[in-house]
């Protein structure tokens, strides 16, 4: 009965540190994903950040016109409108 108890204990013991290990699996992983989604915006906020400076240099050199300038700047800000619209006048009658 001994040898049969001991073998239980044995496997018993197994399934404890195997539990363990998947646990401390999970909870790297989830670490990981959770730093990696943070450096990730990280870059992205970088990186809108330096193409906004590089339109706005763009604007000042007089290499963009002003409406190009605010339009472009509403789309990496995320503005929902970038410009204006402008209403369509409708055509005068033939005289």
């Amino acid at each position: 009965m001994t040898i049969i108890a001991d073998i239980a204990a044995g496997h018993t013991q197994l399934l404890l540190w195997g539990g363990v290990l998947v646990a401390a699996l999970l909870i790297g992983a989830v670490v990981l994903a959770k730093v990696n989604k943070w450096r990730e915006g990280m870059t992205r906020d970088e990186d809108s950040g330096s193409v906004l400076s590089a339109i706005q240099l763009s604007y000042e050199d007089g290499e963009i016109s002003e409406e190009e300038y605010k339009r472009i700047r509403a789309r990496l800000i995320g503005a929902k409108s970038a410009a204006p619209k402008e209403e369509k006048k409708p055509d005068a009658p033939p005289s």
